[in-house]
């Protein structure tokens, strides 16, 4: 069961209410967590993440390159007001110590391969597909591919870390 110091490690607004694995999680360990707001009310949901560091090594960089572009989409879509639109970018959710991501010491609870996490607010009817099942799909698919590429292209300052070696590498 996932340790209540990972999810408390997060800036989440109210009480974590329920926490639930969440997709198939193919690479990395995914949950849904779930918080009940002031005086009981509905709160708000988030995607906790553990980094499987077997496949990003470097979770810091990983994680530096995330919140960069996090930052540049939300900063975009503000922008261009295209907020107002129902487009959402990522959005993570600061650790208490204003990171973004948490490294928790193995000793400190019973899962000592993985130790780094990650939290974004969910975005609601959004959905993933493991399985590209129709040729409309694959059309949506590289839509919104060519859609982030473009809010990217400006993306200032260095390059980002490269965290899979050559896996963006086509040929």
């Amino acid at each position: 069961m996932l340790s209540q110091t990972i999810t408390d490690a997060f800036v989440l607004p109210g009480r974590v209410d329920h926490v639930e694995r969440f997709g198939n999680g193919l690479i990395n360990d995914t949950y849904r967590v779930t918080t009940t707001g002031a005086n009981g009310s509905n709160g708000d949901q988030f995607i906790l993440q553990r980094i499987n560091h077997h496949v990003f090594n470097d979770p810091a960089s990983l994680m530096r390159n995330v919140a960069r572009i996090c930052r540049h989409l939300n900063q975009k879509l503000a922008d261009n007001g295209d907020a107002g639109t129902g487009q959402q970018a990522l959005s993570l959710v600061p650790t208490r110590h204003d990171g973004p991501f948490h490294h928790q010491n193995p000793a400190e609870h019973d899962d000592s391969d993985t130790t780094h996490w990650r939290c974004f607010r969910y975005i609601d009817n959004c959905t993933s597909h493991d399985v590209v099942d129709s040729p409309d799909l694959a059309y949506q698919a590289a839509r919104q591919f060519g859609e982030f590429q473009r809010l990217v292209a400006d993306l200032d300052g260095e390059r980002l870390v490269e965290t899979i070696p050559d896996f963006h590498n086509t040929p």
